[in-house]
């Protein structure tokens, strides 16, 4: 069985709270209402994941034209709300999942589909700390990117360093190991982070061409 995506979950919520059906969202993606099921309970899983956002856009439409009284949240001119996941790993590997939560985030237009994580760990300081929001976009990595990367339900963030046939993930902090990285799957390449200040400021930094460490360079 597929594993559920965690943005199922806030379509379905929405779903039942402005009274839709999956018949009206299915027709509204020209697709059958019974895929739009097995996507919902993770039966099956969309080959394009830029659906979820397609589905998200389509409900605050509804909204935002007034055929509802709910109170799903409208998106504005140039955001758009991606899921943050929490626990991904700077540490060594990490299998933690739990409930999800929605962010906006800048919508740059290019359509790939974007997550965030939340960091839990000290290999990646000082370049992300602890409690840093790390956002992630489906794109292919180059040396010295930011990478989200997992294997069999395992996952960390680690920088991605090419040599010849050796692929390494390497942590910021020289305290922590070199993970092989011939054994990970890379799924995304970091595009932002969020850190909150000490008296709850937050200060966003934003990487359009992706987050690049090298170990000779400040972060």
């Amino acid at each position: 069985m597929a594993q559920t995506d965690p943005r199922a979950k806030l379509v379905e919520s929405a779903l039942t709270r402005l009274g839709l059906s999956n018949r009206w969202i299915a027709s509204r993606l020209d697709v059958s209402h019974v895929t739009i099921g097995k996507w919902l309970s993770g039966e099956a899983r969309p080959r394009d994941m830029s659906v979820w956002q397609r589905m998200l856009d389509v409900l605050r439409q509804y909204e935002s034209e007034g055929m509802s009284s709910g109170t799903l949240e409208l998106k504005r001119a140039g955001i758009r709300t991606i899921p943050v996941y929490p626990g991904i790993s700077a540490g060594g590997l990490n299998s933690v999942f739990a409930d999800v939560e929605m962010l906006e985030v800048k919508d740059w237009g290019n359509g790939r589909d974007r997550w965030a994580r939340i960091v839990d760990g000290y290999s990646m300081s000082p370049l992300l700390e602890p409690g840093d929001i790390v956002i992630f976009e489906d794109r292919e990595p180059e040396p010295w990117h930011v990478v989200h990367a997992f294997d069999d339900g395992e996952d960390c963030v680690k920088v991605l360093r090419r040599s010849g046939t050796t692929v390494e993930l390497v942590p910021v902090n020289p305290d922590y190991s070199v993970i092989d990285g011939r054994r990970m799957n890379v799924k995304g390449v970091a595009v932002g982070r969020i850190r909150k200040g000490p008296h709850d400021e937050t200060y966003t930094a934003d990487y359009p061409h992706g987050m690049r460490y090298r170990p000779d360079s400040a972060p």
